[in-house]
């Protein structure tokens, strides 16, 4: 099970956590910003939900 876990620390820590509310988001920390859906120039990068609360 120990792997298990080692294996979804290593996938959690490739993805970006929103901003707002710190949930990973779909986006990988590696992807440039064209690339990304729901980054805020000058604040970072936000879920959907927090994207859609603040920008409707």
């Amino acid at each position: 099970m120990d792997g298990q876990n080692n294996g979804m620390k290593q996938q959690e820590d490739s993805y970006d956590r929103c901003v707002v509310c710190g949930e990973y988001t779909d986006m990988q920390k590696d992807w440039t910003l064209e690339m990304r859906e729901h980054y805020v120039e000058g604040a970072g990068q936000l879920c959907g939900k927090c994207y859609r609360e603040l920008y409707k």
